[in-house]
């Protein structure tokens, strides 16, 4: 996917079904702002405790700081790899 007007990203969690207010994570900058090419992105949460189940978000920013899109929840359990996959019509 391309990054079009793409500042970054913020990730959430919780572990209830409900996208929390506040994000886990600082903006995360975009690697190709306002590039026609992706980029790969890993984030290892390293605050979890092992064997309980984890919801997250991925929020995407637009270079007016606004939200464009929110992926999620995707389920996870601590001690896994998981892809929150970001789509874009751009």
């Amino acid at each position: 996917a391309s990054e079009v007007d793409n500042l970054g990203f913020y990730l959430y969690r919780s572990i209830t079904p409900v996208k929390p207010q506040e994000p886990l994570t600082d903006l995360i900058p975009s690697q190709s702002p306002g590039g026609m090419e992706g980029a790969v992105y890993t984030y290892v949460d390293d605050t979890v405790t092992f064997g309980v189940q984890y919801y997250y978000w991925l929020e995407d920013i637009d270079l007016s700081s606004r939200v464009d899109s929110v992926s999620g929840p995707v389920l996870g359990r601590s001690g896994w790899f998981y892809f929150i996959p970001i789509l874009s019509n751009d």
